[in-house]
């Protein structure tokens, strides 16, 4: 048995029509144009298909939600401690050490060294 696809006119075998079972008939479009149209629309309306998605999977976004919610927390506790100052300048530190040139590099791989024993040491300290 074959069907006549609206959009690209082939005349087609039935298997290559998805089959609607509220209709119980067979689409006027077959697979490949009805994939290409839903493409083009996703690609042209990609936030409205997010949030269709987000609306259709609401159990996801909240295990989405409150996973976020635990990673802020924690990068906050992270900011509010007594080390989140020296980490910042360790890592501007390294920033550094790498823009900068090798034998330049020597000299600044120990300052950063004894800045790690330094953070060590107030660690221990404080804990």
């Amino acid at each position: 048995m074959t069907k006549i696809c609206k959009r690209c006119g082939k005349e087609l075998p039935v298997e290559k029509f998805y089959f609607s079972s509220k209709m119980g008939c067979y689409f006027s479009e077959c697979k490949e144009c009805l994939r290409k149209r839903n493409n083009k629309y996703a690609k042209e309306n990609n936030y409205k298909c997010q949030i269709n998605w987000a609306n259709n999977h609401p159990e996801y976004m909240r295990l989405y939600s409150r996973n976020r919610y635990y990673v802020l927390k924690e990068r906050i506790k992270n900011k509010n401690s007594v080390l989140y100052p020296l980490k910042c300048k360790v890592k501007k530190l390294q920033s550094e050490i790498l823009k900068r040139s090798p034998t330049q590099n020597f000299n600044s791989i120990n300052r950063l060294s004894l800045k790690n024993k330094v953070k060590e040491n107030l660690y221990e300290r404080i804990v």
